[in-house]
């Protein structure tokens, strides 16, 4: 085998091994954010607001804790449905869009709401950084 040969299959090799790298990178990326938003939403859908908020930033804690304290015993989620899920390339943000079917008491009319929840990975977790809910117009919604 000649240099210039062996020079070109060694670039080539390389090559390959760093975009099979980088697939592993946004596949694995995804599969972590799944299983984080999966049971942040799971944890939500059940008003299982302390569990819920150890997935989202720091920052943003205790006003989710507050506006779920609000809600408590007169909010019934019926359903939530991860629309989309745009992962940055970067890998290390994302934007989930979610679709969250309930009822606020006293009322007895069904209500949708689409939310936007924005993704950081933060160390080796992910967090919500924006997108909470409920917020404040859910609050609003069942205010008697």
């Amino acid at each position: 085998m000649n240099h210039r040969h062996f020079s070109i299959s060694l670039f080539a090799v390389i090559g390959l091994a760093a975009i099979a790298a980088g697939c592993f990178t946004a596949e694995s990326a995804r599969r972590e954010l799944d299983e984080t938003s999966f049971g942040y939403h799971i944890d939500v859908r059940w008003l299982r607001c302390p569990v819920a908020a150890q997935r989202v930033d720091a920052e943003l804690r205790s006003d989710f804790i507050e506006h779920c304290a609000k809600v408590e015993g007169r909010l019934n989620i019926d359903n939530v449905e991860v629309m989309d899920v745009q992962l940055d390339p970067s890998n290390d943000k994302a934007t989930v869009l979610v679709r969250y079917t309930f009822i606020v008491s006293p009322s007895v009319t069904v209500q949708q709401v689409m939310v936007k929840e924005h993704w950081q990975r933060k160390g080796a977790s992910w967090v919500l950084v924006d997108g909470m809910w409920p917020d404040d117009r859910t609050v609003a919604a069942g205010a008697s």
